[in-house]
């Protein structure tokens, strides 16, 4: 949505598998700059598990984009910002859309946009796309960046001194390797901590064999995958920055949605159960009985369709 609004597009939106496994590209012109905008397929992590994981992080180590803009949920901000974690490690600036914005201030929620800018040390814009709003914002925000008019301070994640020393040696090994790819060897190092086959397959296997080594030492110290170990920081990175930013409307939660007001009578111990037979009955009963009604007119429309077919159609299947 905020791609089509950024360039006056129409493109299709969706969730579905493979809906927008591809990239759309348009042009755009603004205070006499000329911006080329790529829009990836949708996706919450940079680990190469799913298709769309791997297309994009295939796009970003092969084409290396001057920016990017990490489009995020603001009514779903934990989630959404794992992807941010990873894209910090990245060494490309990119810019964070806290869209939705509308949704997130209708329910009550407050949320310190500045302080949470310098705890990530990434530029944040709240856009609200199908209104339009904060999307100029988002085009000077990046030409402030881009002529550094506001300079943000990188950040780095708290990792353990283990994984730390693990991640310089293997950055060590890899930029004195000039086969592997032109990309930030702080994110390469992490990638293979984190077992991606993607980045896995660009390595020569000597690199592997070392960090196989790192992976089976920090595994042992804290009796963990270390994926798991990894995943642990970022979400606990996140959910500090959060407890110093966020501040949710807790009567948004104490009162009951529709949908929990039906939950609570048709998963009730004794009720759920004289309902789930009812619908059963019901859906038996429209079947066999109701379904009578229509049989016959449904045969004579057949019937009728055959004669009439056989009286211009010659003999054949």
């Amino acid at each position: 949505t905020l791609f089509n609004f950024l360039t006056h597009s129409f493109e299709h939106v969706g969730n579905f598998a493979g809906m927008t496994l591809d990239i759309k590209k348009a042009k755009v012109d603004y205070l006499g700059y000329h911006f080329e905008l790529i829009d990836l397929p949708g996706l919450y992590s940079l680990t190469a598990f799913s298709p769309e994981e791997e297309f994009v992080l295939d796009y970003l180590m092969e084409e290396t984009p001057d920016y990017i803009i990490n489009v995020i949920d603001v009514n779903a901000l934990e989630r959404s910002l794992y992807l941010t974690t990873q894209l910090i490690e990245l060494d490309i600036p990119f810019v964070m859309a806290l869209n939705m914005w509308d949704e997130f201030t209708k329910k009550g929620h407050k949320l310190d946009v500045n302080y949470l800018s310098i705890l990530f040390g990434v530029p944040i814009v709240p856009t609200i796309a199908p209104k339009k709003k904060g999307l100029e914002k988002l085009f000077q925000t990046i030409l402030d960046f881009h002529n550094q008019n506001k300079p943000i301070k990188k950040i780095s994640l708290p990792y353990h001194i283990e994984i730390e020393e693990s991640i310089e040696e293997i950055k060590n090994n890899l930029e004195q390797d000039p086969q592997i790819p032109h990309i930030s060897s702080q994110f390469l190092a992490i990638k293979l901590l984190e077992k991606d086959p993607y980045v896995q397959a660009k390595v020569p296997s000597q690199i592997l064999k070392k960090v196989q080594e790192k992976i089976q030492f920090i595994e042992k110290t804290y009796n963990n995958t270390i994926d798991i170990v990894i995943a642990n920081v970022r979400y606990g990175f996140i959910q500090g920055a959060l407890k110093e930013t966020l501040q949710l409307n807790e009567k948004i939660f104490q009162k009951k949605t529709t949908t929990e007001k039906i939950d609570d009578v048709v998963t009730h111990k004794i009720w759920g159960y004289l309902i789930f037979l009812f619908i059963i009955w019901v859906m038996f009963f429209s079947t066999f009985k109701i379904g009578n009604i229509f049989q016959g007119y449904i045969e004579w429309l057949v019937e009728n369709a055959k004669q009439m077919l056989d009286a211009f159609l010659p003999t054949s299947m």
